[in-house]
């Protein structure tokens, strides 16, 4: 158990082991060494973790060992990849069409794990690089993993080793059924009488989408996934009232009920009522009811309120004559937003003018901001060269971003002959930046005693396939490169 790679703490006594002298590749590999005190002296009191750490260090090794301990079925490497399929769908890391949002399962992943504790387990992630071992574990291919990196995203998941095996999981974004009737003219409101229901995917909301229909007639739609109890209850649309519900429309015409408790009664507005009364031929005079009197009323008083608004907008521009339209509307928002949507002919016809910009380009001395530019660009590629890890392809849109400075650097460049002198030396082209970072990978593999081959360094520096075959005679003079000259590299 304590030879397993990935297992560093001991399950059964919870404490951290000691790594040994003994080399993984020996002299000869069927030789027994004991683990004498003599012989597992290396890194003794030198590893603090904290206390996070440690208990992911235990946990992982408790899978390990509940893997060992009982026997599984063997499944092909496709069942798992749909069992982790249909749990992303339930952490809403993927869609219900199955395409996996790459980007928030990364950072959700090394957010959950941390960037010390993956490194530990050999399995660290660089979200910002095109190739990395969890994008490849959640595709739909054929390549296989390490089993730990399995176990990772198992438990990150929240799943148990043994339903993964067992179990078949089903993607549920409503739960399960029965489901609740939300027809309120109905005898069985809130009851749970919907025994199917159809699922599809939204365009507009990017989210499952759950028809549910009645023996009552009632249809109606729900944006999903349901996360809360409060969620069950809730309808996004309704795509059909049905009989029972027009039924109770009628009874409720029939008492004389006013047009605003029917709608209350039925959990609809007004407008609705109206429609399906028209619809099912009932005539109460609602059209000419209180509402509609309320509204002649409103009426009389536009042209009133119309006039008293432009008077207040000529006023604000009388008070402020220098102040552009846009200016004035910030002075008084509500006033402008009135005339916008009520008054908009009289609004663009009685409104300052757009001033005219002054271009002030020629007023720049660009010479002075080139030689400062110059030099400010000069300081942030130093920075960004001496950053640790994994190294950055130095572009003009990067070193823009890290002095604020993006848009100049992008448009005016050309102003700036001493800036764009130096940054055609600097700025890495794709085989430049591939280089790079195969420098980087084979110092690493130098510094953590690893084996340098040729399709090691390609995977370190996360170099896509479509490159690699023209790089590996480049990689193989920097591998006998860095041999003569060791560290020079």
């Amino acid at each position: 158990m304590h030879q397993i790679v990935g297992v560093l703490i001991c399950p059964k006594h919870k404490t951290l082991l000691y790594d040994s002298k003994v080399p993984i590749k020996g002299f000869n590999k069927h030789e027994f060494k004991a683990a004498t005190v003599k012989e597992c002296k290396v890194n003794r009191n030198k590893n603090t973790y904290s206390d996070d750490v440690l208990e992911k260090l235990y946990n992982l090794a408790l899978d390990i060992q509940y893997i060992l301990e009982y026997r599984f079925n063997n499944k092909p490497t496709k069942c798992f990849k749909e069992q982790y399929l249909t749990k992303l769908k339930e952490h809403g890391l993927a869609n219900i069409t199955g395409r996996i949002k790459q980007k928030e399962l990364l950072e959700n992943f090394v957010d959950y794990y941390g960037d010390k504790f993956l490194k530990l387990v050999q399995s660290d992630i660089d979200i910002h690089s095109n190739y990395n071992w969890l994008t490849e574990l959640v595709r739909n291919n054929k390549k296989t993993s390490h089993p730990i990196r399995h176990l990772l995203l198992i438990r990150f998941l929240g799943i148990s080793i043994h339903d993964l095996f067992n179990q078949k999981f089903e993607y549920e974004p409503f739960g399960q059924g029965p489901w609740s009737c939300l027809n309120p003219a109905a005898d069985h409101y809130l009851q749970n009488t919907i025994k199917d229901i159809d699922i599809k995917y939204s365009a507009d909301s990017k989210s499952p989408q759950g028809i549910f229909k009645c023996a009552c007639g009632f249809t109606y739609v729900r944006n999903g996934p349901d996360r809360t109890i409060e969620d069950k209850y809730k309808i996004s649309r309704v795509k059909q009232y049905g009989c029972v519900w027009e039924s109770k429309l009628k009874h409720f015409a029939e008492l004389g009920l006013s047009l605003r408790e029917i709608a209350r009664k039925l959990k609809v507005d007004p407008a609705t009522v109206n429609k399906y009364a028209a619809k099912l031929g009932i005539d109460k005079g609602w059209k000419t009811g209180k509402k509609d009197i309320k509204k002649k009323k409103v009426s009389i008083f536009d042209e009133n309120i119309k006039n008293n608004k432009r008077k207040e907008w000529l006023q604000l521009q009388s008070k402020y004559p220098n102040k552009s339209k846009t200016e004035l509307r910030k002075l008084n928002k509500g006033l402008y937003m009135w005339l916008y949507r009520n008054d908009r002919q009289w609004l663009d016809a009685n409104s300052p003018n757009c001033k005219e910009v002054e271009n002030n380009f020629n007023r720049i001395d660009w010479e002075e901001r080139d030689k400062e530019i110059y030099y400010k660009v000069k300081k942030a590629v130093s920075k960004i060269e001496e950053k640790d890890g994994k190294p950055k392809r130095i572009t003009v849109s990067l070193i823009g971003s890290e002095l604020g400075i993006k848009s100049l650097l992008e448009k005016h460049l050309d102003k700036l002959p001493m800036t764009k002198k130096y940054l055609d030396t600097v700025v890495d082209d794709i085989r430049d930046y591939q280089i790079k970072r195969i420098k980087w990978a084979i110092k690493e593999m130098k510094k953590e005693n690893e084996e340098i081959k040729i399709w090691k360094v390609l995977r370190k520096a996360g170099i896509r396939n479509d490159y690699r075959e023209n790089l590996k005679s480049k990689i193989f003079s920097l591998i006998k490169e860095h041999t003569k000259r060791g560290e020079q590299l």
